[in-house]
């Protein structure tokens, strides 16, 4: 399928037809991102799905450092933006 860039002030956007929109359960909200040189558009993850990676990632490098008896350099997982009740 192809699409036209529509020019946005300093940016670029695309029409998204509303089959695909439907299809994929976008919301007003999506994750962008390249990979492999393609620019890839999902659904936002929830902080749920962002913390389950952060501790999957976190499990695999404990595990991989124990079995050769060291301790992990492990990473600084980013603060989540405080939300007002």
């Amino acid at each position: 399928m192809l699409t036209s860039l529509i020019r946005i002030g300093d940016g670029c956007g695309i029409r998204i037809p509303e089959a695909l929109v439907e299809q994929l359960g976008l919301k007003d909200t999506v994750e962008v991102r390249v990979d492999q040189g393609r620019l890839v558009i999902q659904p936002e993850r929830t902080a749920l799905g962002r913390w389950e990676e952060a501790v999957a990632s976190l499990v695999e490098r404990i595990d991989d450092a124990a079995s050769f008896g060291e301790i992990p350099d492990l990473p600084r997982l980013p603060r989540l933006p405080r939300q007002v009740i």
